[in-house]
This record gives structure tokens, sequence and C-alpha cells, in this order.
């Protein structure tokens, strides 16, 4: 979520076209920066406005875990940026904010963010980095190697000259991007590991944030969705004549594992599909116990049929070696992984193209449906 977002179906298209042109994952490639209509993109990570306003595209998901304003300050830091002149955005969906790893996904989860996108972004905030003040150097005609960055400006400490990064980010972006460009030492960097102001909070109290639930499209339609209370469970029955006299009904489907409810408000929707005397088919799992799967679990762990995620030393050996062993169980029970955020999605559908507003952590999967969803059958109230 960005807190200056202005969503409408234009910004988003000038965005997408903006930022996600050249294939890139993580670190520039020539070409990869370019002149756009919002300001300058130094790849596909950093863009500079003429005033030298600095955004931030974060490839991750703001979840409340704040991950996107420590991301910024790594592409800031690197950089040389003014944090007090920066904007966050979330990148749109591309093969350029792919998570950098064997998933190839583009996703947040399992506490990787910054494991997966630090170097990175570091890498991508250097080459821009080196871009500007290779421009700068240019123009007063001085060595690259005696130029710095610091709080939005290429500066030349033996003279005392600075420009802004607004005044030289056009000619930068012209430059040929850096392969390999050098990383900060250490002790350059000022924000990375520092606590600072989240750049999502100001938006959440004052309630400018542009969430899913937000979104609105001409002649929209609302839903609400019943699903099996049991895993993999079919819709036996639906009586629909305890709605029939229900205002604002437009239809009822049957969907795999649930039913929906689709009426002219997601008001009426809720209060049709909560009205709704649904059963489900019987399946294997409806006596299932708790009890019964963490045995089940127990087993797998005892068995060692997890696949083990990294190996460092002989653990086997140290355990036999050792004069002494401490071995202990933990079990949670099963919570509910439900964000604050209602579940929804927005879809504006023609003849010839589906247009999705989705707030999800995994865009991969949010532009592959399953399969099952073509096998949607509609059933019309009576």
């Amino acid at each position: 979520m960005n807190e200056n977002a202005k969503l409408t179906r234009r910004s988003l298209l000038k965005a997408t076209a903006a930022i996600g042109g050249c294939l890139v994952v993580g670190i520039p490639v020539p070409g990869a920066a370019a002149a756009t209509a919002g300001g300058t993109a130094m790849g596909h990570f950093l863009r500079i406005a003429p005033s030298g306003e600095v955004t931030a595209v974060v490839p991750v998901v703001e979840m409340g875990q704040g991950i996107q304003s420590a991301l910024a300050s790594v592409l800031v830091d690197e950089l040389g940026a003014d944090w007090d002149r920066v904007r966050v955005e979330t990148a749109p969906f591309g093969p350029a904010y792919q998570r950098p790893d064997v998933t190839r996904y583009q996703l947040t989860s399992g506490s990787w963010s910054v494991r997966l996108w630090y170097q990175p972004l570091r890498q991508a905030a250097a080459a821009a980095r080196e871009m500007l003040t290779e421009a700068a150097a240019r123009q007063w005609g001085v060595d690259p190697a005696t130029c710095a960055t610091e709080n939005g400006n290429v500066v030349h400490p033996p003279t005392g000259r600075k420009l802004g990064f607004g005044a030289v980010a056009q000619s930068a972006a012209a430059l040929p991007v850096p392969g390999k460009p050098t990383l900060k030492p250490a002790d350059r960097l000022q924000l990375i590991g520092k606590r600072l102001p989240r750049t999502d909070i100001p938006s959440k109290v004052d309630g400018s944030g542009i969430y899913g639930v937000d979104v609105k499209v001409p002649g929209m339609l609302y839903a609400a969705i019943r699903q099996a209370p049991v895993y993999g469970a079919e819709v036996a029955d639906v009586k629909r004549s305890a709605i029939a006299r229900h205002r604002g009904i437009v239809d009822v489907l049957v969907i795999p594992g649930a039913v929906v409810v689709v009426a002219d408000s997601f008001w009426r929707a809720k209060k049709g599909v909560d009205a709704l005397e649904i059963s489900f088919k019987e399946t294997a799992f409806d006596k299932v116990t708790s009890q019964e799967l963490m045995t089940e679990e127990a087993a797998k762990l005892g068995a060692l049929q997890a696949a083990p995620f990294r190996k460092v030393g002989d653990v086997p050996a140290a355990h036999a070696a050792a004069s002494k062993t401490i071995s202990v169980d933990y079990t949670v029970p099963f919570l509910h992984h439900a964000p604050m955020e209602p579940m929804n999605c927005t879809a504006s559908v023609t003849a010839d193209s589906c247009e999705l507003w989705v707030p999800t952590q995994c865009h991969t999967t949010a532009m592959k449906p399953p399969r099952a969803c073509v096998a949607w059958t509609p059933a019309r109230s009576g």
C-alpha cells in the first residue's frame, strides 16, 4: 500500500508501463534506466522526479511487518538520498520483482524479504548512484571518483559544488548501467539497521491509504461467499427459497466447495449468503481430529521425512559425542491466518479482457487461478 496512492485504472497502467519495461531481477542491466512521465526511472526500483524527490519501488507487500520501510531504507542509504524526501510504492506485477531465488515467484512470505532482497537492492541503488555521480562529473569536468552522494545531492568535496539528483537524473539515465557497481563500505551507511519512522503508518492513521476493498468500478456488483466447513467438501444442495424475498439479489452461484451470492451491495450479498440453507457432501476429513494430525506430524518428524532446508556441520556425529543431550517437543494449535482487511478481489470483465485488483501477498498465484475456477456453474435464483 502506498500512502499517497490515488488508485485509478489510468494511474495503474501508467505506473506499470513506467516501471516494468525491462527484464531484470534486482541487478540493473543496460537499458534499465529511462525517462518516464513520473520522473526518471533508474532501473526498476528507483525513480527520481525533477524536484529531486525519490520514489523507492519495493518488490514486497507491506503486511504490517514494516518490510517496505526496511527495504526502502536499503535503497535510499546506498543511493545517498534524503530519507525525508522519499516516497514508497509497491511494485506492480512483473518479472523484475520476482524473488531472486529458485521459486521465481513474486511473493511476500516466510520472513525472507530482507534476506533475499538486501543485496540485489543495494546493487541496484549503487548502480544508480554511480550513474548520477558520472553524470555530474561530466557536467563539472572532474573525475567521478572525486564525487559522492549525500542527502539527495551529488557533491564534489574538493570544490564544494553540488547538484540535486533531479538536476542530473535525466542525463544519468542515458549512461550505461554499471554491471558490477561498488557498494558503500559499512562505515558510510547511515540508515540501514537504524530505527526509522515507518512510511506506511501515516496513511493508516489518516485514512488516505487505498485498500483492496476501496476499489470501485462502474456498474459494480458485490459477492459474498460461504465455503465448505471441511476441506474438500462439495455443495450437496442449496435452498434458494430462503432468500426469495431478499432485495437486490442478482444471482446465486455454486462453485467448487462454496456458494456465492451476488447482489447490488455487499451488505445485501452478505445477508443473502447468511440466510441460505446449504448442505455439503461428506468427505474423508469430516471426523479428523487435531490430535490425529499432531500424531501424524510427529511420526513424520521421527522418521526424518521432512526435507532438510540447510545443513551445517555433522549433526549425528556431534549428537553422538555429546556428554548430555536435551530433547524438547513444541506444538502449537491451529491458528486462523486472517488479515485485518477482509479477503477480497475486484474484477472488471469485458468480452476480451479481465482486469483485477487483488490485495495479495503472492502476485504470481493471483495471476494464475486454479483450474477449478473455469468450472463454475451459475444457477439462477428463483
